[in-house]
């Protein structure tokens, strides 16, 4: 009856004012959690890290010859006449109004972020240019590449392996 109805609402009514209840249970993991189950044998570890040397390694230093002209047609006939043979110290020597000089740099130590790229990315004896920084045309030959103190294996093993597993 309604009565009883509303009896039973009243003796209730403390339940009737809680908020109903949910639970939600969830697992989530992420590609760390296996790494400890991946087996990386010391051979292939070896093997990456010999790869990766340059990662683990301090900056180089790279000795090189820089010409620098106002003139663009000077500086590539001293260009060309290297690649075909000619030592960069004998081809300028015929060509007036050039100034060569050997530096001894590491990345940092020049201050133009393109230029420095480009020359940290040529190969030993390789004449490159002509390239224009800011007003001067640069041509450069690297003489020598000298890689930075490498970390040693041990110290990088175990990142190594985690980024491996990974």
């Amino acid at each position: 009856t309604e009565t009883e109805l509303q009896a039973f609402y009243t003796d209730r009514n403390a339940v009737f004012a809680q908020p109903e209840r949910r639970r939600i249970s969830v697992l989530s993991y992420t590609p760390e959690d296996f790494v400890d189950k991946v087996e990386i044998s010391e051979a292939d570890l070896k093997s990456e890290y010999d790869r990766r040397i340059r990662e683990f390694s301090g900056p180089e230093t790279r000795v090189f010859t820089q010409l620098t002209s106002a003139d663009q047609n000077k500086l590539q006939t001293v260009v060309d006449a290297v690649k075909l043979g000619e030592t960069i110290e004998a081809a300028a020597a015929k060509v007036p109004g050039l100034e060569l000089v050997t530096l001894t740099v590491k990345p940092a130590d020049l201050t133009d972020v393109q230029y420095s790229g480009y020359v940290f990315s040529l190969p030993v004896n390789e004449m490159a240019g002509p390239v224009k920084v800011g007003e001067t045309w640069f041509g450069v030959q690297v003489k020598t590449i000298t890689p930075g103190e490498a970390q040693s294996f041990e110290s990088v093993k175990d990142q190594l392996r985690s980024q491996m597993a990974l």
